[in-house]
């Protein structure tokens, strides 16, 4: 047979020139492909990227749409198609060539010029959106079963271009490999559309609406005037339903409580009389004291509010129920509450402390040399704080705070003993330090003139205890986590008290208290160190049986003190309560930090009983439930672990188990062959 000398790809024949696989001739040229996917290209940037510039967006629309027809046609072309297994092949990719402009052509039918030719923009809005979705959906799915599959195909082709004879089944599967890929993109994208566009919502992060805590049941029963509770939510809202359970059962069992839910557009003028001009908000009202929760309508708004709802209702009978009182807390002597920006970002603040004293509708100030502490402490103050100060205060300080505490005062101290420094005494002024002299430690004494202002003795000695305590560190360190739940049954831990089984205050690195042997004072130590603590002397965190002993410690007191000369005394109907101090006195000042109290709530329980007990609102004790999520705490050591095991452990483990099975295939496959 003659031999086509002229052409690319013609080789010498075998046999019949009709017979499939005997002679190749012809094939698209080498710039078909390229052609046809720049042409593509081209469309794409003219109608998603230079669109504001109209005639060069028109002309490469122009362009692209013309390669790509050119393309199209050089697969048909008699001289290009060739015959055999070739013309076979450039008939599969011609095919894919017409698709992918018909899938162009679709596409121009979208815009608002083709819209108008078609008669498309006529339509009714929701006839017009759907006519939309469905060309969108046909001209980006024609497009991937065209490209895709092409270039797969052409991929398998280019390495036998030159070859005397084609693989054409090879270049067929990649075709079909490739049009799989292309449908199964389009399902996936479909899919994403359909749910994308459906109503139905799933939320797997953790929400739950606050219960009625025990606390807040009792204040709602301990109002004596009539309570009237308003809600305003539309009918269709989610929140309405949440916030409805949650009042249903605040007030349930309550004669003294009136509780609505209604409609703001409804019921225009309760609204207007209540000065309500938004959806979500609840109103307690007491004669003519009113007080307005704005939790909002919409779920996905208020979510977080719905967590916190007993807490921030709370809040609000608390300002019906009295007048704010005043909260001082001392300054100067680097207390949590005027951390330095290191501190801060260790967790040593009292940021939170602050917050729940606010939320029990006291006002705060501070009170320091500057704000006269040096002479009195003022009139008006319900509670002083004193928290954990890393310097001593001078004795015109002690002296002020002392004489507030015989006048029944209401005193909430907590200690640090790492604000204890060891230094060694200087010889003299202008000397240096004696030569082995002793250190000394420089904050001890103030500590313990802080103590005895309540009737208590302080050792800063760290307690220590080689069983009961949290592991963070996992070192011996971890032994001063001390953990407790041996709570006594003074009211001012009396929540804590009956929850003792699944409650446990935290104290990092604590001291001691004691009673002193002044007179007067009733002491109640709230809360005892469990047993096996020791006394660490040498701070090795091991005990130590020659030196240290295990004992009970006393981590936490409640003092009381008549004051002398007030006795009960009768005013008319009436009868005046004695006055008389109240000082709560915590040998860690740690367990009020933000550290732990946004990560433990019993230490939250413990400051909110200690402080309604310290403004004699023990009754209301109780728990207040926050269904907030509780902070995950990461260390350095956990997120290198947890990073260079994705990274490459993960990846290593893949690898070698793929090692693994080919070897087992590898040695399955010459034993059958043996």
């Amino acid at each position: 047979m003659a031999v086509e000398s002229g052409r690319a790809g013609a080789t010498p024949s075998a046999g019949a020139g009709g017979k499939r696989g005997a002679v190749v001739t012809g094939g698209a040229p080498a710039w078909v492909v390229p052609a046809y996917v720049g042409g593509l290209v081209l469309v794409y940037l003219a109608q998603r990227v230079i669109v504001t510039l109209e005639h060069v967006s028109l002309v490469l629309s122009v362009v692209g749409v013309l390669a790509m027809v050119a393309a199209t046609v050089a697969r048909f072309l008699p001289q290009v198609r060739g015959s055999g297994e070739r013309a076979s092949i450039e008939k599969l990719l011609g095919a894919l060539s017409v698709l992918g402009l018909l899938g162009v052509g679709l596409y121009f039918v979208t815009t608002s010029t083709g819209q108008d030719w078609f008669g498309i923009s006529r339509l009714g809005l929701k006839s017009r959106e759907r006519v939309e979705t469905l060309l969108l959906i046909a001209w980006v799915t024609l497009v991937a079963v065209s490209v895709i599959p092409m270039l797969f195909a052409e991929t398998a082709l280019l390495s036998m271009r030159r070859a005397a004879q084609l693989e054409a089944r090879r270049v067929r599967a990649a075709a079909a490999s490739g049009l799989a890929l292309a449908l199964a993109t389009a399902y996936c994208s479909l899919f994403v559309f359909a749910a994308g566009e459906s109503k139905a919502r799933v939320d797997y992060s953790y929400f739950k609406t606050s219960e009625p805590g025990s606390s807040t049941r009792k204040m709602v029963e301990s109002f004596t005037e009539p309570l009237k509770i308003t809600a305003f939510f539309p009918e269709v809202s989610e929140v309405r339903s949440e916030v409805a359970t949650y009042l249903t059962e605040l007030v349930k069992g309550v004669p003294n409580v009136e509780l609505a839910i209604v409609d703001r557009y409804l019921e225009p003028k309760l609204a207007k009389d209540m000065k309500v001009f938004s959806d979500g908000s609840i109103v307690f009202a007491k004669g003519d004291t009113t007080r307005t929760l704005t939790v909002g309508s919409d779920m996905q708004a208020a979510r977080a509010k719905l967590k916190t709802l007993d807490r921030d209702v709370q809040e609000q009978l608390y300002k019906l129920l009295r007048s704010r009182r005043i909260a001082y807390l001392t300054v100067g002597h680097g207390e949590l509450n005027a951390p330095s920006d290191d501190e801060k970002q260790k967790g040593r603040s009292a940021d939170i402390v602050q917050e729940i004293i606010r939320s029990q509708n006291y006002q705060i100030r501070t009170l320091g040399l500057a704000q006269g502490l040096g002479r009195e402490v003022p009139d008006d103050a319900e509670v002083v704080f004193v928290l954990g100060p890393t310097e001593p205060f001078s004795p015109e300080e002690i002296g002020a705070l002392q004489r507030y505490a015989d006048k029944g005062g209401r005193l909430l101290i907590a200690l640090d003993a790492d604000s204890i420094v060891n230094e060694v005494p200087a010889a003299g002024a202008t000397e240096p330090a004696a030569v082995g002299a002793a250190p000394v430690s420089r904050n001890v004494q103030g500590l313990q003139e802080l103590a005895r202002i309540a009737g208590l003795e302080y050792s800063p000695t760290l307690l220590a205890n080689d069983t009961q305590h949290v592991r963070r560190r996992n070192n011996s360190s971890d032994r001063t986590l001390l953990i407790s739940n041996r709570f006594s049954s003074h009211a001012s831990v009396s929540t804590l008290s009956r929850n003792a089984a699944r409650a446990a205050i935290i104290f990092a690195r604590t001291g001691s208290l004691s009673a002193s042997s002044a007179a007067g004072y009733k002491v109640d130590m709230a809360l005892k160190a469990m047993g096996g603590t020791f006394a660490d002397q040498n701070q090795n965190y091991d005990f130590d049986k020659d030196t240290e002993k295990k004992d009970t410690y006393n981590l936490v007191a409640a003092v009381s003190k008549p004051v002398e000369g007030e006795a009960a005394t009768a005013d008319g109907d009436e009868k005046k309560e004695p006055k008389e101090l109240r000082a709560f006195v915590l040998a860690d000042a740690d367990g009020l930090t933000d550290l732990l109290l946004s990560n433990f709530g019993p230490n939250r329980l413990l400051l909110m009983d200690a402080l309604r007990w310290l403004g004699g609102e023990d009754s209301f004790a109780g728990e207040v439930n926050d269904e907030q999520d509780v902070r995950i705490e990461h260390s350095k050591q956990g997120d290198q672990v947890w990073f260079y095991s994705t990274i490459v452990g993960v990846p290593a483990l893949v690898l070698f188990a793929g090692l693994a099975i080919t070897r087992s295939a590898r040695r399955t496959s010459k034993a059958v062959a043996a």
